[in-house]
């Protein structure tokens, strides 16, 4: 019987300033996230709410994290803490599969090449009905997404 490695993960944790206790409480979702699908952080990357473009946040994770320590998934909250245009989102998941590393947020799921055909409302759903436990609701109220 062959084991299955585990998926070695970047975490990209996102913080505003503007919001520092919704940013702590991200960033321990994705920590559980982690824990619960059995990945092995390598390492978590902080970054203040739009400091990169989707490109230069991209070689930076290349450069720092996935050549030298064999990094198989780079995981972040939410597309929507990403500084870029659609395009440029969909290059930057492209640019990591095509050195085969998975690019997935808790929300959205896992993003491949399929992501500039994909409808954000439907994966997001798909998404909230299998990771419910890991969102965070702003006005931290217990009440399920209005979907």
């Amino acid at each position: 019987m062959m084991v299955k490695e585990k998926q070695r993960v970047v975490i990209v944790s996102i913080y505003d300033e503007a919001n520092l206790d919704l940013s702590v409480k991200k960033e321990e979702q994705l920590k559980r996230y982690c824990e619960s699908k059995g990945y092995e952080i390598i390492s978590i990357c902080r970054d203040h709410l739009c400091d990169y473009s989707c490109y230069h946040m991209t070689k930076y994770l290349i450069d720092k994290y996935i050549h030298s320590k064999h990094i198989s998934k780079v995981l972040i909250y939410s597309l929507d803490e990403i500084d870029g245009t659609y395009e440029e989102t969909a290059m930057m998941i492209s640019m990591l599969n095509s050195i085969n590393v998975d690019f997935e947020t808790i929300e959205e799921g896992t993003l491949g090449e399929d992501f500039v055909c994909f409808s954000r409302f439907g994966k997001i759903k798909n998404a909230y009905e299998k990771n419910k436990e890991f969102f965070i609701s702003e006005n931290n109220s217990s009440e399920e997404l209005p979907f």
